[in-house]
């Protein structure tokens, strides 16, 4: 009797490549996955304080890629929404339903979560020090704080529970900004401008946000 076969990943260009065709790219033990063809092969990047490659370049060359990674503190991985291209988003994803969004991801030691513990943090003391009836909370429970005078920025913080993302602050050029970290080792942010997703739609497209991350970061976000 034949022993039982052991089932082996599909490899593309030495990299793992899922039942639907994605391929994962790990960075320093975390898995990301992405379309193997498309526009956003070209579009997505990887990038340490000195180099970047695309995703296109990364499938390609799997061992100058994992050379780099291995050797560098901090990879940042980006991954923008360019609306003139025909295809989906990642395969996936109707881009205009995205447009304006832009997500990064940085995945290293203690500088990659830096910016968004403190953000965090912040989000946490800001909303522990909401009351019931808190004139800052507003009929569809964001709650707004106005920082600074020149310039001058808005915190919104998520009183609705529970909340994958804490808050989510805005500058004067209507650009918001959302932060999460994700591990010890891992923080992530997106960016969208307000003007084309509003505050009433925020809530909705942070759960479509969500989605998109479950698609990329397979280990870390459900």
């Amino acid at each position: 009797m034949r022993a039982q076969e052991v089932q082996r990943p599909r490899l593309l260009g030495n990299w793992e490549r899922l039942s639907d065709g994605r391929v994962v790219i790990e960075v320093r033990g975390i898995r990301l996955s992405f379309p193997s063809e498309g526009s956003d092969v070209q579009l997505v990047t990887f990038s340490n304080r000195s180099r970047t490659m695309t995703l296109q370049q990364v499938i390609a060359s799997p061992a100058d890629a994992r050379s780099m990674f291995s050797q560098s503190d901090l990879i940042t991985v980006r991954i923008p929404v360019v609306t003139s291209r025909n295809d989906l988003w990642l395969g996936k994803f109707d881009r205009w339903q995205f447009r304006t969004l832009s997500i990064e991801i940085a995945i290293g030691g203690t500088a990659a979560v830096t910016n968004c513990e403190a953000w965090e943090r912040d989000f946490r003391e800001l909303r522990a020090g909401l009351k019931s009836g808190d004139p800052r909370i507003e009929p569809d429970e964001w709650a707004e704080f106005v920082r600074g005078k020149s310039p001058v920025s808005r915190v919104y913080i998520e009183t609705q529970t529970p909340a994958y993302f804490l808050g989510i602050t805005c500058n004067q050029l209507n650009t918001c900004y959302v932060p999460k970290c994700l591990s010890t080792n891992v923080g992530l942010s997106y960016s969208f401008t307000e003007a084309v997703h509003g505050r009433a739609s925020w809530r909705a497209f942070n759960v479509t946000v969500q989605n998109v991350l479950k698609s990329i970061l397979v280990d870390l976000v459900r």
